[in-house]
């Protein structure tokens, strides 16, 4: 009875496992971040969390802290002469980088080398799509949520902007319509995809934050697949 109660502690045990969702988040707006974790818990992020500093109440006695100012004072002298340093040689880089940009985009204008808004957004459509193919054949399916999706438009005046609007409404209804194919898409709220245009901006600008998740007995069964077609292609042999 006992060896019963034991398989059957394994056995959920096991259960529990499978059941455990891996989840990926990607956030890409003014800043990127990548997330992954099981359930609840983060394993692994991009870029990583910064810790809090850790403070040892030993170290602020009065001679360490009459010592840590004069270090600090002179710290800052050097830390002002530096800043001083790289602030002019900052400017001087800027200067340059503003000069080559300008000559660049002179160029671009002149002889056609920008890449166009289709061909960036063909581009970006082809690599999901890949990865959408790809990915469930490794780790089975994917259920997504999409937490976020705006998308604004703009560009050098109201014609070109208002044509980059149309294509980037094309392109957000096809990611949602590859996500909707190729994952288990949970129904979008009303506001979390916005797509509008800005003719006050030139460039677009994109807030995207989307969750994938996997459970762990998805991969282990994808495993289990791929161990027994190995061991038959090695028995046939």
């Amino acid at each position: 009875m006992i060896i019963l109660y034991i398989l059957a502690g394994i056995a959920a045990f096991i259960l529990f496992v499978c059941l455990l969702p891996l989840r990926v988040r990607l956030q890409v707006g003014k800043t990127f971040s990548l997330a992954a974790g099981i359930g609840a818990i983060t394993l692994y992020r991009m870029p990583a969390k910064k810790s809090d500093p850790h403070v040892n109440l030993r170290d602020f006695t009065y001679k360490k802290h009459q010592k840590r100012l004069q270090k600090e004072a002179a710290a800052s002298e050097k830390r002002k002469l530096k800043q001083a340093e790289k602030k002019e040689a900052k400017r001087l880089k800027k200067e340059e980088a503003a000069k080559k940009k300008e000559e660049a985009k002179k160029h671009a204008a002149e002889h056609g080398t920008e890449v166009p808004l289709t061909e960036k957004i063909s581009g970006i459509l082809e690599l999901v799509e890949l990865v959408l193919d790809e990915l469930p054949k490794l780790f089975g399916r994917f259920s997504c949520r999409i937490n976020r999706m705006h998308v604004i438009a703009g560009g050098k005046d109201a014609a070109s902007a208002a044509v980059n609007f149309g294509l980037l409404s094309q392109a957000a209804a096809y990611v949602l319509e590859l996500l909707d194919n190729k994952t288990r898409l949970q129904k979008p709220a009303s506001d979390s995809v916005v797509v509008k245009v800005d003719y006050l901006r030139e460039k677009p600008e994109f807030d995207l934050d989307i969750v994938l998740q996997v459970r762990v007995g998805g991969i282990l069964r994808t495993a289990v697949s791929l161990l027994i077609g190995f061991i038959r292609t090695k028995i046939r042999k």
